[in-house]
């Protein structure tokens, strides 16, 4: 392993506009993208994480709204001047000739429309072993886009990323990024906000003929020899998890919760537009994640993997799937890949024979 190639990044805006809400089109395509295009790049190692839970953002929008609108009112109401003689006269303002102010109209335009609907946090991050080069194009990401933004992979230098990938955490709170819009030299959020419309988007399963052919070499379903299967029961619903202990409460020291799906449903059309829909449930009040490991060692490298905060919740979050698609098998899967603890302990060996 070549410890220079591990490199954690964040996908953020590339501009900074917070209202934006990115698409892949077409739709129930990207996540097909995504493994197909990691899969040519073969890094050594990838982990993909989209994590969301709903988050009511209606506060923070209607307040940028009336900023945005009250600059444009700004920005249109003439400067007055006096000339050496005294006389008054009227000047165009310079904040009229910015691009700030030619896109203002397309911001609250774009609020107008999030705004009745409800609305979600998700961050993409995650770790690649291999080209940076390679991390940096990934065009599946580049691809999302709307009216005023797209998204841009960004390569993040902080050690702690590999905690909020184990533990599954938000990066930060938002809202800041959006009372404070305007102000930070286009900052961008590390997480994103979206509607419930724009979930189907991101976390969805391959669909289509050609598709999930294309797929078959690099995505692994199927539980391992090794995968322990006990099952216990909430509400009536099954979920797989490895131990008998008390149902843990939610909090910040409890460990997520994670699955991988066991079989992939053959779909030969993606969905309906009216099933794609359902996804938009996808989301909770508890964090979940939707994501992606890629480790090139496997004969079938990828698979896909969800998690919440808690057993029930990931219960849930199966069944929804389920109801969409058909009914899954889940397998129970460790907080951290095998190839991160190989690191891990490839790390800890050099250190301890460098003393």
């Amino acid at each position: 392993m070549d410890q220079e190639n591990v490199h954690f990044f964040t996908v953020e805006l590339r501009n900074g506009h917070v209202m934006s809400t990115p698409r892949y089109e077409p739709a129930q395509e990207f996540v097909g993208s995504l493994v197909r295009e990691v899969s040519s790049k073969k890094p050594e190692f990838a982990w993909v994480q989209f994590v969301f839970r709903n988050l009511d953002y209606h506060p923070q929008l209607m307040s940028l709204k009336a900023g945005l609108s009250y600059y444009k009112r700004f920005a249109d109401t003439p400067e007055t001047k006096t000339d050496s003689e005294g006389r008054e006269y009227a000047v165009e303002r310079k904040e009229k000739g910015t691009e700030w102010y030619r896109t203002v109209q397309e911001k609250v335009k774009k609020i107008d429309a999030i705004k009745s609907q409800p609305t979600l946090s998700m961050a993409i991050r995650g770790m690649w072993v291999g080209d940076l080069d390679a991390l940096v194009g990934l065009g599946a990401f580049s691809n999302c886009s709307d009216e005023i933004d797209r998204l841009a992979v960004v390569p993040l230098h902080d050690p702690r990323m590999l905690g909020w990938l184990v533990k599954r955490r938000m990066l930060a709170d938002p809202t800041e990024y959006i009372w404070h819009y305007g102000t930070m030299a286009r900052k961008a959020s590390p997480e994103l906000m979206l509607t419930t419309e724009d979930l189907p988007y991101y976390i969805h399963l391959p669909a289509g003929k050609k598709t999930v052919a294309s797929l078959k070499s690099a995505l692994q379903f199927g539980a391992s020899s090794t995968a322990r299967k006990e099952e216990v029961k909430d509400e009536g619903v099954p979920i797989f998890r490895e131990d008998k202990e008390p149902e843990e409460v939610a909090g910040p020291s409890v460990d997520p919760k994670v699955a991988s799906i066991a079989e992939l449903p053959e779909l030969d059309e993606p969905l309906k537009e009216d099933e794609a829909a359902e996804l938009r449930h996808a989301s909770s009040n508890v964090i979940r994640s939707f994501e992606v490991v890629y480790d090139r060692r496997g004969e079938k490298p990828a698979k896909l993997l969800l998690s919440s905060r808690t057993a029930p919740d990931l219960a849930r979050f199966e069944e929804q799937l389920n109801s969409v698609y058909t009914r899954m098998d889940y397998v129970a899967e460790d907080l951290i890949p095998a190839y991160v603890k190989e690191l891990a302990g490839a790390v800890t060996g050099h250190a301890t024979d460098s003393r």
